[in-house]
């Protein structure tokens, strides 16, 4: 089994499960031992560290990319009042970068405001990220919405700006709301109203393939009728 993972960002991901402690309670590993061992002590045997890499999403140090992760973030501020950096987290799935977009209902205003003081308020709000590859659904808590210092420059929002880049979902999708999709409903509902590819997308495909300018045109080429 590889573990060539970097053990800091493999702690900054548990943010996406409830830190150490929501890890902990979904694999039964005691939170000690994970704690210790992501600050370099050989605490887990290889069993249990198998079942912690699996729930974070990794299969043999690699990113799984045959599922799409589901996370639930409970905070985008930290202790200092400053939005919680994601991205050193964020690189572990998608290490050249990846397209956000959001549901319709992940807004801030009056509007949600008035929903949730009258008792009808919005699912959390949901924002899908891909790179092509791999596939994540971040769910937040509490009406919260994402900042860019949480996502920084690393995340791109799929229609080049968050107003734009809104999946065609609603309030009854209870498959994206309180289950995790497949791959395919993914694709689906991500695909639906994904504009045009633009140079930048084209530049991140080639990037993801790991091929040349000159063997991406040699291909395109070949495909030709």
């Amino acid at each position: 089994m590889k573990h060539e993972l970097n053990r800091n960002n493999l702690k900054q991901a548990c943010i996406f499960f409830g830190g150490i402690r929501g890890i902990s309670r979904l694999t039964d590993i005691n939170a000690g031992n994970i704690s210790k061992w992501f600050n370099g002590k050989p605490t887990l045997s290889d069993e249990k560290l198998s079942i912690l890499l699996k729930e974070l999403g990794f299969q043999d140090g690699t990113v799984d990319q045959d599922r799409v992760h589901s996370w639930v973030l409970k905070k985008v501020i930290n202790a200092n009042l400053l939005a919680t950096d994601l991205t050193p987290a964020l690189k572990l799935y998608f290490p050249k970068g990846a397209k956000i977009a959001k549901v319709p209902w992940a807004v801030a205003g009056l509007k949600t405001l008035k929903r949730t003081i009258t008792g009808d308020a919005p699912p959390p709000a949901i924002y899908a990220i891909t790179d092509g590859k791999t596939r994540a659904l971040l769910h937040l808590t509490a009406n919260l919405i994402l900042h860019k210092g949480n996502i920084k420059s690393h995340l791109k929002w799929r229609d080049s700006a968050e107003e734009k880049s809104i999946l065609d979902i609603t309030e009854d999708h209870q498959t994206w709301i309180e289950d995790v999709p497949s791959i395919h409903e993914f694709e689906a509902v991500w695909n639906n109203a994904e504009t045009a590819p633009s140079l930048d997308d084209v530049n991140t495909a080639i990037q993801s393939e790991g091929i040349s300018f000159e063997e991406a045109i040699k291909r395109i080429r070949q495909n030709q009728p």
